[in-house]
């Protein structure tokens, strides 16, 4: 009896030692998870803070070459069809990136190689089609609208093209972010695209100095576009994993459908919210004072570059911790990301106001043409 009871005892001893390793080796792997998405967030915001200050650079170029060798009213038309393409995007992309964040960051987390081949199939397919439909179907209105045709139509009718390659690279960019790719993903977007854009309008000065005008310098964006396309698909195929590739496509359009439906309305929200003044503007006053005011809006939007970077880490991160059924993380991750944006966020318009002694006459040298 005695030596039963010692057996037992020390089975129980060795249950709980066992009991008491899995629990610590539990802890540990907590902890290294939490430091592992720590550092992709701190990364991600990071990087998409820093190329936000790019874009936003390489944008205040091309925005002075365009003003310095167009006329006014012609930058304005650019900048006026450019933003038409903008709200128009909303439509076509019927917020299927937002959706892409989301659930292929989930099925990462849950292994549905099969639903993420066929999400990211189906998304390109179904926004490619809806794109040059809405691309035709605005070619028809503003024709019935407007039968002159001038300047405005032929730079929109251009810029239409950009419709289905834009709405691809965003869908792209999306993916990439749902695999935690969130800096590499937007790189064609915010590097490439600008970039060469700077380079092809030096470049058409060069050689077509007198020639250039808006219908000239979309075809140029188009272009640039393009290139960033070609590189936006070859990331795409790069980092996605070849269990992905390789499974078998399945797809749920009613329940990607109805997801859809609520995103697409936030987005347009944001959109119209951040387009509707140059559009209002264009539409009462014409080219040339959207040209005038479309400058001081690109330097406004420095405010919201925290709070973009946070937003862009961040999605991929709350959808992997949901997935997972992690809330008590998910709730501190949103609460301390919420107080790094709100900090970081603070002093910008401060800045903004009291460098407006400086900026005014750089403003004012950006259009000297009329």
């Amino acid at each position: 009896m005695p030596a039963k009871k010692s057996n037992l005892i020390g089975k129980a001893k060795n249950w709980m030692q066992e009991l008491k390793t899995m629990f610590v080796k539990r802890l540990d792997e907590k902890e290294e998870d939490e430091s592992v998405i720590w550092r992709k967030l701190i990364v991600g915001i990071s990087g998409t803070f820093g190329l936000k200050i790019a874009f936003t650079l390489f944008s205040l170029i091309y925005t002075f070459l365009l003003a310095r060798i167009l006329l006014t009213a012609q930058y304005g038309t650019f900048v006026y069809a450019k933003n038409w393409i903008n709200l128009l995007l909303v439509l076509a992309i019927f917020g299927f990136a937002p959706l892409l964040v989301r659930e292929v960051a989930a099925y990462k987390v849950s292994s549905s190689w099969s639903l993420m081949h066929g999400l990211i199939k189906w998304t390109h397919k179904y926004v490619l089609l809806f794109s040059v439909g809405l691309s035709v179907m605005t070619i028809l209105v503003f024709l019935a609208i407007n039968r002159a045709l001038d300047s405005l139509f032929y730079t929109l009718l251009i810029a239409l093209i950009l419709l289905p390659v834009v709405t691809s690279i965003r869908l792209k960019k999306a993916v990439m972010q749902g695999l935690h790719r969130v800096v590499k993903g937007q790189m064609p977007e915010m590097i490439v695209l600008p970039v060469s854009f700077i380079i092809l309008i030096c470049l058409s000065y060069l050689f077509f100095r007198d020639s250039l005008n808006s219908i000239w310098a979309m075809s140029l964006y188009v272009f640039s576009s393009l290139l960033a396309l070609t590189l936006a698909s070859f990331q795409l195929k790069k980092y996605l994993p070849d269990k992905a590739k390789n499974a078998l496509p399945q797809t749920k359009p009613n329940i990607w459908l109805l997801s859809a439906l609520p995103l697409v309305i936030v987005d347009g929200a944001f959109v119209i919210n951040s387009r509707a003044d140059i559009l209002i503007l264009g539409g009462l006053k014409g080219s040339y004072w959207t040209g005038v005011y479309a400058i001081p809006c690109h330097v406004a939007g420095l405010i919201t570059f925290i709070l973009i970077a946070v937003n862009y880490a961040l999605g991929p991160t709350i959808s992997q911790l949901w997935a997972s059924g992690n809330i008590s993380k998910l709730q501190k991750m949103i609460t301390k990301s919420a107080r790094l944006a709100f900090f970081f966020r603070c002093p910008s318009p401060f800045a903004l106001f009291y460098s407006a002694n400086g900026y005014y006459p750089f403003s004012a040298q950006i259009i000297p043409r009329v």
